[in-house]
């Protein structure tokens, strides 16, 4: 059997050829179970050609009793728990008929430990089941999912529970059978992202809430498997879920400690823009009290009260750790409004900040705040990489049901060692950074179900394109609500 390990140059020829010759069954699969290479005692034991399982999934043409079993265990082996596994299964032959089969499979890794492929040695079962080794390995399986720390379950089509393991009791205090029944989304936080309804992808990954039984909410990192059947249609899923608590109040208090950064940051320029409208309301009350009152002079009074007002909510905002809420914003409203935040900043340092969209309005279903944050630190990074003062360009679109955001600058880029390291924690060029605010930045990003990418030419600029599932405008009972 194939250990974990890595695939040299040199050995590549002669694993080629033990792969094509060897007299038991054997596939090559990439990390999400699609295969890629199969050998001729494999298309002999189910009757598929190559051609016909390429870009397919290991789970195409396996007994969907047993799904589950494997998905399990493929994930522990890609996670690094186990370094191989044997499982006595069924296949589906072409034909439609059942195929009892030994499997054994194991993962080969890069010089990083990375998983690059899977491998399958698949020997064939002429003999009649004596049931002696597969409740053995229900056995084993059941030890696995039992002492796991991490919460397994497995549902239905549309998210009913039918199986939850026993960590769930010291997570979230519920026994298991309190669970089985019940639909997912009783336990989810209902301002949290809910799950796709329809699953386009066989692998999710997301940041959410479950409901503790003593009534609060508990941190998770989830990874979602879909198991579909043989017409493609979702039969099941696999979901498990890791706690994150304690990793997510750490980034809590990073997130406000790069909160607070930002607002010291911006302090000069704000104190420079309240100067203004005091300067303004100081000279009109003298000239109130030595002309007498006039209607003009208490409209620019209080246009300059409500702009000196508007400057501190949203510093304030952004200083005041905040609980998260998601809700249906305009994504071109909150662009207004932090380059207005960052207008003064910018003209201090002979830097434009433009917005170029071609809708009055388009929404996120998002948390205001941590967008507002997100915004903030893209636009100042690229403020920041023009010294000598430029443009900054904010473009926003919609392409079918995303929403497209792109911060970019002319400034001299990012070399490409620097890119490399983008995100990491602590890791910044510049001299007062902490390297905390890109890492925040994709964070949220990831939470909000976005992703972001960089795009810079050293020289010539930089540009960040973000992107987050395109929402609805809220209707009239929510605007009211709110």
């Amino acid at each position: 059997m194939v250990r974990k390990g890595y695939l040299r140059k040199d050995n590549m020829a002669l694993f080629d050829s033990a792969f094509k010759h060897a007299p038991i069954g054997m596939a090559l699969m990439d990390t999400s179970g699609r295969f890629l290479k199969i050998n001729e005692a494999l298309r002999r034991l189910i009757g598929y050609d190559e051609a016909e399982l390429l870009n397919r999934m290991f789970i195409d043409i396996s007994h969907p009793d047993e799904i589950y079993k494997e998905v399990v265990q493929a994930d522990l082996l890609l996670s690094g728990r186990l370094d191989s596994y044997r499982l006595e299964k069924r296949y589906i032959h072409k034909e439609g008929h059942c195929v009892k089969a030994v499997l054994h499979t194991s993962v080969v890794r890069n010089g990083r430990g990375m998983p690059l492929y899977l491998i399958a040695q698949i020997e064939g079962r002429d003999c009649p089941e004596t049931g002696r080794e597969t409740r053995r390995y229900e056995e084993l399986y059941r030890l696995v999912t039992e002492q796991s720390q991490d919460v397994i379950a497995f549902c239905s089509a549309n998210m009913d529970i039918l199986y939850i393991s026993p960590a769930v009791t010291v997570l979230l205090g519920y026994a298991p059978e309190e669970m089985v029944g019940r639909n997912e989304v009783d336990y989810r936080h209902p301002e949290d992202p809910q799950l796709p309804q329809i699953w386009s992808e066989d692998r999710y990954g997301q940041t959410s809430r479950y409901r503790h039984k003593e009534g609060h909410y508990v941190w998770f990192d989830s990874t979602v498997r879909i198991v579909r059947d043989e017409n493609g249609a979702v039969d099941s899923i696999l979901l498990l879920a890791k706690d994150i608590t304690e990793q997510t109040k750490t980034m809590e208090l990073l997130n406000n400690s790069e909160r607070l950064s930002i607002a010291g940051q911006l302090a000069a320029g704000i104190a420079h823009e309240i100067r203004n409208p005091l300067t303004a309301i100081r000279g009109f009350h003298q000239l109130m009290q030595n002309g007498g009152a006039k209607q003009q002079y208490f409209d620019i009074l209080s246009s300059e009260i409500n702009r000196i007002e508007s400057i501190l909510t949203e510093l304030l905002m952004l200083a005041k750790p905040q609980q998260v809420k998601f809700d249906h914003n305009d994504i071109v409203s909150l662009l207004v409004q932090v380059t207005s935040l960052l207008e003064t900043q910018a003209v201090l340092t002979n830097i434009r900040l433009a917005i170029r969209c071609e809708h009055r309005s388009l929404y996120l279903r998002c948390d205001e705040n941590q967008i507002k944050q997100v915004l903030i630190n893209l636009i100042k990074n690229a403020m920041e990489a023009m010294p000598e003062g430029g443009d900054v360009l904010i473009e926003v679109q919609a392409a079918e049901d995303r929403l497209h955001i792109e911060v970019s600058d002319k400034g001299k880029g990012i070399p490409n060692h620097v890119l490399a390291h983008i995100g990491e924690p602590f890791y910044t060029t510049k001299e007062k950074g902490t390297g905390l605010g890109l890492m925040i930045t994709q964070r949220i990003i990831a939470n909000h179900q976005g992703s972001m990418k960089i795009d810079s030419r050293f020289g010539e600029g930089t540009t960040f394109r973000i992107e987050f599932p395109l929402g609805s405008e809220p209707k009239a009972a929510e605007i009211g609500k709110a």
